[in-house]
């Protein structure tokens, strides 16, 4: 066992003290981030690249949303994706 750093392949702790895994945190079983990246994928497999774009877009925007991500910083990785 490794020294529970959460640094060795395959170790992973949850706290019950995080917001997100606490005793009475919600369970989230699909988001609206992961929608928006499905049907960006989605999107891209049918060719409508500026749909596939523009999803992809708001799943990075809700997911840093989610994340409290302030919005300066939010916007400033957007305006700099390739």
């Amino acid at each position: 066992m490794g020294t529970r750093s959460n640094t060795d392949r395959d170790e992973v702790y949850i706290s019950i003290t995080s917001p997100l895994t606490g005793e009475t945190s919600p369970i989230t079983i699909a988001s609206y981030a992961e929608m928006k990246f499905i049907e960006a994928e989605a999107a891209f497999r049918a060719g409508n690249r500026e749909r596939a774009y523009a999803a992809y877009l708001a799943g990075i925007t809700a997911h840093m949303n989610k994340l409290g991500v302030p919005e300066g910083e939010r916007n400033a990785y957007l305006n700099n994706l390739p």
